[in-house]
């Protein structure tokens, strides 16, 4: 009888160890399901169009010393009104906008719950793309919801987890530059 135990102990705990490293592979699997997805995502025509867009507004706001909020709010509400005389919701700059803010959202709430490890998305996503979070993404994500009258708590949320992306990933690649530079 005391054999019969043992052998049931130790199956037992085979059981629990080959459970164990079921989670831990399909866990690996999954991560680099949504990194696949993700990076599938952010190197599409439609991303780069949007991103392109969102630079050239920029570009064209600061050279032509336009405040960059009410140009944008003047654009969403024409553009409106061309959406409902037939124009296609995905040649406006607000669609554009919110195609990049929305996929930034994701990567932060990835980030922020741990789905993706710290040196996974900060080795793919560069400085100049974080950057852009103060200079458009959060200032017109911000007027957007101040003109439909989105409570201040998820504008704010949301803010947040994009702000903890940036300030984290600017501080990944500057200690990566002083890693750099201790190396050569």
């Amino acid at each position: 009888m005391d054999i019969v135990n043992i052998f049931a102990f130790v199956a037992a705990v085979i059981a629990v160890g080959i459970s164990l490293l079921a989670m831990i592979i399909s866990r690996r699997i999954l991560k680099f399901q949504v990194l696949y997805e993700l990076q599938k995502d952010y190197r599409s025509g439609q991303m780069m169009s949007a991103i392109a867009t969102l630079r050239e507004f920029d570009r064209y706001c600061d050279s032509n010393k336009l405040n960059l909020k009410d140009e944008f709010l003047k654009r969403f509400q024409s553009e409106g009104e061309q959406v409902a005389k037939g124009k296609k919701i995905e040649t406006t700059l607000n669609y554009k906008r919110r195609l990049v803010t929305n996929f930034y959202i994701y990567l932060a709430s990835l980030y922020a719950n741990k789905i993706l490890p710290p040196e996974l998305i900060f080795d793919l996503w560069l400085p100049s793309d974080f950057e852009m979070f103060d200079k458009f993404l959060i200032p017109l994500h911000q007027t957007l919801d101040e003109f439909l009258k989105v409570p201040q708590e998820e504008t704010n949320f949301t803010i947040r987890h994009l702000n903890t992306l940036k300030e984290d990933g600017l501080a990944y690649f500057n200690n990566f530059q002083i890693d750099n530079e201790i190396i050569d």
